[in-house]
């Protein structure tokens, strides 16, 4: 199928493609400024940066549009069959710069030749009108602005000048070292102008503040309420010094004090009182008496004394006050004249400083202005030159011959497309077998599945074990790897079920035609040569193949018995092996697969257990009915066959999860492989330990036993 489908493919590449033709116009880009005074030599860089310019705007929408609108291509194919004109003039005009050169290509391919001659031709007149000749004329609009810029500035220097002599005139001076030597002079008279306000500002402070005090005094003397007070003790110890009569009294208490002393010396013998003590009584109250006499009198007389005190202490406020009011009115007048002086030092220091600054600032903008003046003027005499000179680009040759081209881009395509028709079904064979994800191998199954794999038996052709040559030396070694294969299983399934008698197996798969009667008939026979007694059902109630396989009448059997006909003793039929009965599906209708889910089924299964020492039975798929889903919990275990290269790891993942759901005991997988191809008689090798490569099964056949 590839080779026909590459043929198709090539012939339609090739046709595909029409015979075009080459038409191209030649333009030079000169490598420098064409000037005729200015130096023109430039970069390289320089240079292939104005050829990367010039290539993209020839292949700009601008150019492309006005190449269109050219009255020659009025009639072409490109403005009567394209939908959009300027985007495949965009896609097939070519524009080639080649390298360490000046030259510009601009070419095009199309069926007719005069049409490409005149597709080219519109291309390069559009070119030059709206790149080239357009370029000169941006440069003669850039000379009058630059000519109307010159005069302005030239007309505001011109005012700036006048400005700076009237500004000059009016100070005496023009000199900026002289003026500021004038500023520090102003600056430091001011600073003593200040200081000295300062002072005086202080001093005012001052005495206001103590006038403030002076008031604050008065007020709190007026609010003062008289009460009484105690007569301090030292005014009331000078008067009573200052008292006569207290101080004879105290006379007479010494003397008595003395007499007193002078009696009790003298009677001391006799044993007698002295009478001075009663003297001495008399004296002490007295002077008591006149001490608080003196008090009560000066407490009288205090209201008296303090009146005369706070008189005199406001006399001298009054005093005081009228001497700081005249120091504040003497202040006052001080500090206005200050002022007065530090107001115009600091106007006429303001005056100096800012006219010195706007003479400055005047004399750098005259500056500025003369330098700018200069660029301007330079530039404006090297554009008046340039529009003098010759253009940059010219063209060199138009498009007048077009040439045949694209024969070998048409044998390309077809052998693109040969290659193409050898490798699309090949491509879809590899992935449509990826996407079925089937069996390549025992092992992959059981990384995939997580499910344990039992055995891996060959695919035997019909004709080695029925056929004319079954006796030849190769049909004998594929029957010998067969019975190896099955004892090998066999082996396993009696090591992993107990020894007492009535175990039931049940063989399944996901799907039909995956080999599972071959391996429950083959497994069968296997333990019947162990010395097992086993018993063969076929429990397929949708195709049955156990009566065919054996030569036996398919009904009575399993249906019968199900139904409660007959009993499962009276139905088994017996085989050319020792030990190997069979148990036929009988006739199955809407009843038999009634009773599947109904409780008579264990029952009906215990029976057929008690015929033979193990039971395999032959179940149908899974997927395909849920006949499986109902035996399936009844029996001891289960065993799936999985095809390589026709199974799907999924549907067995799916018929694994449907027989755990059921709570049914998996005891592993079997996978049935095709023989490898260099098998040989003699070596007795098991095909299931070889995993990763893949075999194609050429038989569709499979050995039933």
């Amino acid at each position: 199928m590839s080779i026909p489908l590459a043929a198709v493919f090539g012939t339609a590449a090739f046709l595909s493609q029409s015979p075009k033709y080459t038409s191209s116009a030649l333009l030079q880009l000169s490598s420098t400024d064409n000037s005729l005074v200015f130096d023109g030599d430039g970069e390289d860089s320089e240079f292939e940066l104005f050829q990367g310019t010039q290539r993209e705007l020839v292949k700009s929408r601008l150019v492309m549009t006005a190449a269109l609108r050219d009255p020659t291509l009025s009639d072409s194919r490109v403005v009567r069959e394209e939908e959009f004109p300027v985007e495949w003039m965009l896609e097939n005009i070519k524009v080639d710069t080649p390298k360490q050169t000046e030259i510009m290509t601009i070419s095009t391919s199309e069926i007719d030749p005069e049409e490409a001659i005149e597709l080219v031709n519109s291309v390069v007149d559009a070119f030059l009108v709206q790149v080239v000749n357009r370029e000169r004329s941006t440069r003669q609009a850039r000379l009058d602005s630059i000519e109307r810029v010159f005069d302005e500035k030239d007309a505001e220097l011109r005012r700036k000048r006048r400005d700076l002599k009237s500004l000059a005139e009016r100070l005496g001076t023009s000199d900026s070292e002289v003026l500021s030597i004038a500023q520090q002079f102003l600056m430091q008279e001011l600073g003593d102008v200040r200081s000295q306000l300062i002072s005086i500002q202080l001093r005012k402070w001052t005495a206001q503040a103590t006038l403030r005090s002076l008031d604050a005094m008065d007020l709190q003397t007026e609010h003062t309420t008289e009460k009484d007070e105690e007569v301090p003790l030292d005014e009331v110890q000078a008067a009573l010094l200052n008292d006569p009569i207290y101080v004879e009294l105290m006379r007479d208490r010494l003397n008595a004090f003395r007499l007193q002393s002078e009696a009790d010396s003298a009677m001391k013998e006799t044993g007698k009182t002295s009478t001075f003590h009663e003297l001495r009584g008399f004296v002490d109250s007295e002077l008591e008496s006149r001490k608080q006499q003196i008090q009560d009198e000066l407490k009288e007389l205090a209201p008296l004394r303090r009146s005369q005190q706070e008189f005199r202490t406001r006399q001298e406020r009054e005093r005081e006050r009228s001497r700081i009011a005249a120091e504040v009115e003497v202040l006052d007048q001080l500090e206005n004249q200050l002022q007065t002086q530090a107001d115009t030092l600091k106007k006429e220091f303001g005056s100096i400083g800012n006219q010195s600054v706007d003479i400055e600032m005047m004399r750098r903008e005259i500056s500025q202005l003369d330098e700018v003046l200069g660029v301007i003027a330079q530039q404006r005499e090297q554009l008046r030159v340039e529009l003098r000179s010759r253009p940059r680009v010219e063209v060199l040759q138009r498009a007048e011959e077009a040439e045949p081209s694209g024969s070998m881009k048409r044998v390309a395509l077809a052998g693109m497309g040969s290659l193409a028709g050898l490798i699309i079904p090949l491509g879809l064979c590899i992935g449509f077998d990826l996407l079925q994800n089937r069996v390549n191998s025992a092992a992959s199954l059981g990384q995939k599945t997580g499910i344990r794999l039992l055995s891996s038996i060959p695919l035997v052709p019909i004709r080695s074990i029925g056929g004319k040559n079954r006796r030849s030396k190769r049909s004998l070694f594929w029957q010998h790897r067969l019975s190896e294969s099955m004892k090998r299983l066999a082996s396993r399934i009696n090591n992993s079920l107990p020894s007492n008698r009535g175990q039931m197996l049940i063989v399944t798969s996901a799907n039909r035609n995956e080999g599972r009667t071959t391996v429950s008939t083959q497994l069968a026979t296997a333990l019947a040569k162990s010395g097992r007694n086993v018993l063969l059902v076929d429990a397929d109630f949708r195709k049955p193949a156990i009566h065919r396989v054996y030569g036996v009448p398919q009904s009575p059997g399993l249906s019968e018995v199900f139904r409660g006909e007959v009993e499962a003793h009276t139905v088994v039929h017996k085989t050319e092996q020792d030990r190997l009965q069979a148990l036929t599906v009988g006739a199955p209708c809407e009843t038999t697969l009634q009773i599947l889910a109904q409780d008579k089924l264990s029952s009906h299964l215990k029976e057929i257990r008690t015929l033979a020492d193990i039971v395999v039975v032959d179940g149908g798929p899974v997927l395909s009915a849920a006949d499986m889903e109902c035996v399936s919990p009844h029996v001891d275990g289960v065993v799936i066959v999985a095809r390589r290269d026709v199974s799907r790891v999924g549907d067995i993942q799916v018929a694994i999860d449907h027989l755990r759901m059921a709570e049914t005991h998996v005891c592993g997988a079997v996978v049935v492989e095709p023989l490898k191809s260099d098998a040989k008689p003699g070596k007795h090798a098991d095909l299931g330990t070889s995993p990763g490569r893949r075999h194609v099964d050429t038989s569709r056949r499979e050995a039933p036993a």
